[in-house]
């Protein structure tokens, strides 16, 4: 669920400088997409990596600045040892259709807007995601995001 824009604190912080940058796969729900495709995510490295200074994935670059982008992390269970971990963008566009691709994954959810979702690292914030058992676990990282907000909004209204 997107946090309230006062206590809000952005998971991306900027790279104070910039060494390099590379695209790194996410998968994209998109308001034009009747399902989940993989998206090539920009990604600005720093020099170094390290707590102060992680990748910076431009979300902008697919979702565009006319809204804000929230973020959250989310757990998916792999087994009962192991899990992956996502980053989960959000944005929402009331200027937009509900889209088809969550309600896919969703199917009572009507939400207008458009997410990404990367797979997070235990050191980095974001890495490339490949494979298709990744992008189940994306899908299912998304579900437990879209359930979490059709609830926030059902109760604050």
């Amino acid at each position: 669920m997107p946090p309230s824009p006062q206590r809000a604190h952005p998971l991306r912080t900027p790279c104070p400088v910039v060494q390099k940058s590379r695209v790194l796969r996410g998968l994209y729900f998109g308001s034009s997409s009747m399902e989940a495709v993989q998206a090539d995510v920009v990604t600005i490295f720093p020099p170094v990596e390290n707590a102060l200074s992680k990748r910076f994935p431009l979300f902008e670059s697919i979702l565009g600045t006319m809204y804000p982008i929230h973020e959250c992390c989310v757990r998916v269970d792999r087994d009962h040892r192991s899990h992956y971990d996502f980053l989960v963008a959000f944005q929402e566009r009331p200027d937009l259709p509900p889209n088809k691709a969550l309600a896919h994954i969703v199917p009572h959810a009507s939400i207008c807007g458009e997410i990404i979702v990367m797979r997070s690292g235990v050191r980095c914030l974001v890495l490339d995601m490949g494979g298709h058992m990744l992008s189940e676990s994306a899908a299912t990282a998304v579900r437990k995001f879209v359930l979490k907000y059709v609830a926030h909004h059902a109760q604050h209204r």
